[in-house]
């Protein structure tokens, strides 16, 4: 018997050789696990998902359309569409324009807190360019992502922007479900209804566990502790950004706080405002709190992601909400529809912005 034969017989164990199938070695670093899928099919995973949300929500517009236009006769929607008063279309389309400000100086006024000091008029085209993605893009985050990506900041600029855009997104949050709650509870004979209540009281349950977890001091303590044992490159920068960008949301003065949500306020009322002008052009009687109550539940209503763009659950909202005030299916379907179509106009503006912008940005 050869030298060594047996002893690894008598030993009882098999000897491993290194790189061998048995040995912790024997992967490569960075070589995918057996069975486990490839990035190829991870993303093509990701990419049929996609493609069955956005059916999903194209399902839902077209359908909630048609339900909406079967209720309705045709010759009374044509009638009412030809004797809208322009001179209210003009000033619905003026105040819809207003919105747009007020959330720029509120965005700009969050920015300086933030110490990014920006132009006032850049921010404006930057926002228009914004909401004109977001009514292209499927997902409901698209318009964000287009305004941090024009501004092109540095390195040291891209923490406070991302945190500016959360807190104007945020906040703005904090006060529509605010005022809504405080519509149904003041008009609790006409909209204290479950569908309003259900929606109403989800939104507020959900707001109130974000801002707990946002202002949670442990938070903080447990990011720091997990950027540290988090041992992937990737995912221990993911920690850290996070933890940096809950300190500086957690440090943001008071008062800036506070007056982005008086800009915010504002921004409803004008929503408000902007419903009211639709109504009356339309020939629909309602007051300027009852045309606010409605806009503000439905901005609540639309947050569920279940259409494109909120093209339809606006229509499906605004038909219900109105009609709780007794206004007739056709006015109450042609004045939210005059609404999304003074909305696309201004998509159109932003396109026209962004060509603007890159044509401003390309070379000379």
């Amino acid at each position: 018997m050869p030298v060594g034969a047996g002893s690894s017989c008598s030993s009882g164990r098999r000897q491993r050789v290194p790189g061998g199938p048995g040995s912790r070695g024997s992967s490569e670093p960075g070589a995918p696990r057996s069975g486990a899928p490839s990035a190829d099919q991870r993303g093509e995973a990701r990419r049929g998902k996609s493609r069955w949300i956005l059916l999903l929500k194209l399902t839902t517009t077209v359908g909630l359309l048609a339900f909406l236009f079967a209720r309705v006769d045709p010759r009374r929607v044509l009638e009412l569409v030809r004797g809208a008063r322009a001179s209210w279309v003009v000033v619905a389309f003026l105040v819809c324009g207003s919105a747009f400000l007020t959330s720029t100086l509120k965005w700009h006024g969050l920015l300086r807190t933030l110490g990014l000091a920006l132009d006032r008029w850049l921010l404006l085209r930057v926002y228009a360019i914004g909401y004109f993605a977001s009514s292209l893009l499927p997902g409901t985050i698209g318009g964000d992502l287009v305004r941090f990506g024009m501004l092109s900041p540095d390195r040291g600029q891209r923490l406070p922007l991302v945190a500016s855009i959360l807190l104007e997104r945020g906040t703005g949050v904090v006060a529509m479900i605010g005022m809504a709650a405080a519509a149904v509870a003041y008009g609790r004979r006409r909209f204290a209804t479950v569908p309003v209540l259900v929606v109403v009281v989800v939104a507020l349950v959900s707001i109130a566990a974000a801002i707990a977890v946002a202002l949670d001091r442990r938070l903080v303590a447990r990011l720091a502790y997990r950027a540290r044992r988090v041992r992937i490159g990737g995912a221990r920068k993911l920690v850290m950004v996070l933890y940096r960008l809950h300190r500086m949301v957690r440090a943001m003065p008071r008062r800036a706080i506070a007056a982005a949500l008086v800009w915010s306020v504002l921004f409803y009322l004008g929503t408000g405002a902007f419903l009211f002008c639709c109504c009356r052009a339309v020939g629909v009687s309602v007051s300027f709190v009852e045309a606010t109550s409605v806009a503000v539940v439905v901005c609540v209503w639309m947050l569920l992601p279940v259409s494109l763009g909120g093209l339809g659950l606006r229509q499906a909202g605004d038909v219900y909400m109105l009609g709780l005030l007794g206004v007739g299916s056709a006015e109450a379907l042609v004045v939210s529809l005059l609404r999304q179509a003074i909305g696309y106009a201004y998509t159109i503006l932003g396109g026209l912005a962004f060509l603007a912008f890159r044509r401003s940005a390309g070379p000379a």
